[in-house]
């Protein structure tokens, strides 16, 4: 498993938005439930980089994507930083074997500790044209960038 960081300054909102899933899971799950011993840990455990990437989804969702049209996409944004981490070809049919475990695990940690491309690439959030480093820009930051460039082309000027 390969936790999540705060290696920039503002990162510490992406975890926040991952013990607040981490509240309505236990909101949903246990709701009836008068044996929770285990919330505790549940709670104070450190958090993944799968719950900073569905937590990111949900924040896409329901703070800038969301189109009555469409309805609940937060699966579509999911998947697309699934893609652009390099994960989009993998299916029930994949054999995780040690060696594509460990490819998995190098490539969290590639995104986590911030060695992926000037650009993005490698991250979740890949620009085609990135002004700035997206190695020193909050993920926050970096996801807007990377709504404008596909979603939105405002233009900055």
């Amino acid at each position: 498993m390969v936790y999540f960081f705060d290696k920039i300054d503002k990162d510490y909102n992406r975890i926040a938005d991952a013990f607040d899933l981490r509240n309505c899971f236990i909101d949903d799950f246990y709701q009836n439930n008068q044996d929770i011993d285990d919330i505790e840990d549940i709670l104070s455990g450190p958090t993944t980089v799968l719950e900073v990437i569905v937590a990111l989804a949900v924040r896409i969702e329901n703070d800038y994507m969301y189109d009555p049209l469409y309805g609940n996409q937060t699966s579509k944004w999911f998947y697309e930083m699934i893609n652009n981490l390099g994960f989009g070809s993998f299916d029930d049919s994949v054999d995780f074997k040690p060696s594509m475990r460990n490819h998995i695990r190098t490539v969290l940690l590639i995104f986590v500790n911030r060695e992926y491309k000037r650009d993005g690439n490698g991250g979740l959030f890949p620009l085609k044209m990135a002004k700035d480093d997206q190695r020193g820009i909050e993920l926050w930051n970096q996801m807007l960038l990377y709504l404008n460039e596909n979603y939105f082309n405002f233009d900055e000027n």
